[in-house]
């Protein structure tokens, strides 16, 4: 396993990193489906819901632009696959948010959480961001060295 793991590129290992952390907690709140009374169901479900979104948008922020610089076929694309993933991650916390507070207008509908479905939403992209500060900070030392 460390072996695969050195292989990946540093983008691969930090999204290795994210989808361990979302699986992780989403285990970790497995229990919370035996609260009903609770509607416990609504925490994992939520995570699950806000994690996906929030991979998806650390998956474009990591790929998209080294794609949308080498084909011309993605570069016509991009706004286009931006705007779309930006609609998704609103979508994604909005519907979680009427779920949440209003799920009298969806009909008694009440699957998400909004604060797991946020965040399950902003880890990987806080993820990102720790690591991205650690490989800047371990490149700046070696340069000084």
């Amino acid at each position: 396993m460390a072996k695969w793991y050195l292989k990946l590129d540093r983008s691969h290992q930090k999204l290795f990193w994210a989808l361990a952390f979302a699986l992780v907690v989403f285990v970790g709140l497995w229990p919370a489906f035996l609260l009903h009374g609770l509607k416990g169901y609504s925490y994992p479900l939520g995570w699950f819901w806000g994690s996906l979104a929030g991979l998806l948008l650390f998956l474009f922020l990591v790929r998209l632009p080294a794609a949308v610089f080498k084909e011309d076929k993605v570069r016509k694309y991009g706004s286009l696959l931006w705007a779309m993933v930006a609609v998704f991650s609103l979508f994604v916390l909005a519907f979680s948010a009427l779920c949440t507070f209003e799920s009298g207008w969806l009909g008694g509908f009440d699957a998400f959480n909004f604060l797991t479905a946020f965040g399950g939403f902003a880890c990987p992209l806080l993820i990102l961001g720790f690591l991205t500060l650690k490989d800047r900070f371990q490149k700046a030392k070696t340069a000084k060295n």
